[in-house]
């Protein structure tokens, strides 16, 4: 015992990867991807990016390697920089499945690690770090997050989650001079998925409404929130620019809108006491699991023994709580940017995180003690063996159902290297202009001199090819490929000028006579790209410099 005292860190690095890969094992059992709300749409955005790496493309743009070869923009309107050690990862192994898996089991193992050091920064508590990072690594919806629902990048964003609330804590209501890391968790964030940022980013206005009073040195939380969105503004750059670049060139549709509506209270409390894990369409109501459940119950007899710091989180939990259910008003929010986040249940995200917390607070409370080092290490071990049984038992349970493993929801590392999925939902990064065209587009419908005709579209690493015969001058040619703000054309190796057509396409009109023409079009960038790569570089340097030496 003294040995693991000494070298506890070290310790439970190896714990914490021993328990992702294990997460991941449980998940990978018949070599296969499990057919998850968004499995198909993230493995294209996988397959993009791996592409475009493998093109020499720094900063990934278009898709011009799948997404029905359209030149979409997939990667100028998605975060795609978190996603690069998935990138880095699938070079290493060839099988695509194993990758993906081996990506996983990569951020459940950052995740671990990240959640130890804030709890610990927290509370100042070996145990409640241990303790913290098996209750919110393990926890149901991170669960449902990674495998039912596969949304790759909202799992992301809840790997960083707990770095933001750190920061957020320090910045307004600690030690304003740690706001660093409030600027790297938000710039993570955004950096992951933009959705989870607009909702912490509402969260966080809530919770300074509600506890301000609660803080002190107005003037200096002020000047060190300000440098904070200044400097994740800067660190998030090298996305931030070329998507800010391209909504202000030309109009977009608002993203998948839909009607917001919370779930069915007395659903949403049994799902979350059966630990349910299944897909909706199998009938589930995605829901914080069993563990967070209770903690949520016995924080209410626990409420007047936590100090004001608890008792703001555990209200704060609930809040976030009743906010997925249907009592809460979110018709008066329809018309407003917070329509963006589509689901309501998306807060369980926060909930999860603020009773992850209450949860550490109340097990180390009841079963830990500082002076019995031996006790706490078989009662945290006993967790972790708990919160993976719970975890084994709720994948087994979902891949009991109907669509998860339905064989055409499913993928295979063959479907995924013949790059022949359909990952759909073109319209939504798609201009407005090409919304009524979208099936001739995807269809390689296009126009030469005003004729319709199928223009065959090849994948060529960085470029999308086209090849014709017979071009006269002045022959006007619109292609499937939608146009975005840097969009170029070379035929034959030159660069021409091009146009957007009434269909929001690549348009071009050829100035001389070709026997034959070979188009490459493509997505060149320009100086913006590279300085906000430079800036963003810089500014994580500094970061990181500033935040482990600030230790």
């Amino acid at each position: 015992m003294l040995k693991i005292k000494q070298h506890q860190n070290q310790f439970m690095l190896v714990i914490y990867l021993i328990l992702s890969i294990l997460m991941t094992m449980v998940i990978n059992t018949k070599g296969i991807i499990w057919g998850g709300d968004d499995m198909v749409y993230h493995i294209g955005r996988l397959i993009s990016l791996d592409s475009s790496f493998k093109s020499g493309v720094i900063m990934p743009n278009i898709s011009t390697s799948n997404f029905s070869l359209i030149g979409y923009g997939i990667n100028l309107f998605y975060p795609w920089v978190t996603m690069v050690p998935m990138i880095l990862i699938s070079l290493l192994i060839h099988n695509p499945v194993t990758a993906y898996y081996s990506g996983l089991a990569f951020f459940m193992f950052i995740s671990f690690c990240i959640s130890h050091y804030v709890m610990k920064k927290f509370s100042n508590s070996n145990t409640q770090a241990i303790v913290f990072s098996l209750i919110y690594g393990l926890a149901n919806y991170r669960l449902i997050d990674v495998f039912s629902r596969a949304d790759l990048a909202e799992y992301l964003a809840t790997v960083f989650l707990p770095l933001a609330f750190l920061g957020f804590y320090e910045t307004f209501f600690r030690d304003y001079r740690k706001w660093p890391l409030l600027a790297a968790g938000m710039s993570l964030l955004l950096l992951s998925h933009i959705l989870t940022t607009v909702i912490v980013a509402f969260f966080f206005i809530i919770i300074l409404i509600l506890c301000w009073f609660m803080a002190s040195d107005y003037q200096k939380r002020l000047k060190a929130v300000l440098a904070a969105i200044l400097t994740s503004a800067l660190a998030s750059a090298v996305f931030l620019v070329p998507f800010l670049a391209e909504i202000t060139y030309q109009k977009f549709q608002q993203l998948s809108p839909y009607v917001l509506k919370g779930e069915n209270s007395i659903k949403l409390l049994q799902a979350s006491l059966t630990n349910n894990a299944n897909r909706t369409l199998d009938g589930n109501i995605y829901n914080i699991g069993i563990i967070l459940l209770i903690a949520l119950i016995l924080g209410i007899f626990f409420f007047k023994s936590f100090n004001k710091t608890y008792r703001s989180i555990y209200l704060l939990a609930v809040l976030s709580f009743v906010m997925v259910m249907q009592i809460f008003p979110w018709s008066i929010f329809q018309k407003t940017p917070l329509n963006l986040i589509q689901f309501p249940f998306r807060f369980l995200l926060i909930t999860t995180l603020l009773l992850a917390v209450i949860a550490t607070k109340i097990f180390t409370d009841i079963f830990t003690n500082p002076d019995t080092m031996l006790k706490n290490f078989f009662v945290v071990g006993t967790l972790g063996i708990v919160m993976l049984g719970l975890w084994v038992v709720s994948v087994n349970g979902a891949l009991h159902q109907k669509y998860l493993t339905a064989p055409d929801q499913t993928v295979n590392a063959k479907i995924i290297q013949s790059k022949s999925l359909y990952e759909g939902y073109y319209e939504q990064y798609s201009p407005m202009a090409s919304q009524p065209y979208m099936k001739d587009i995807e269809g390689h419908i296009g126009y030469i001199n005003g004729q319709k005709t199928v223009i065959n579209v090849k994948p060529n690493g960085r470029f999308l090819t086209v090849k014709l015969n017979g071009l006269k001058s002045g022959t006007t040619i619109d292609l499937p490929i939608i146009k975005y703000r840097n969009s170029s054309v070379a035929i034959n190796g030159q660069r021409v000028n091009l146009t957007k057509s009434f269909r929001g396409t690549v348009a071009i009109k050829v100035k001389q006579n070709y026997q034959y023409a070979k188009l490459n079009i493509g997505y060149h960038m320009g100086f913006l790209a590279w300085f906000s790569l430079i800036i963003s570089l810089l500014t994580w340097l500094w970061l990181v410099l500033e935040i482990v030496f600030k230790e």
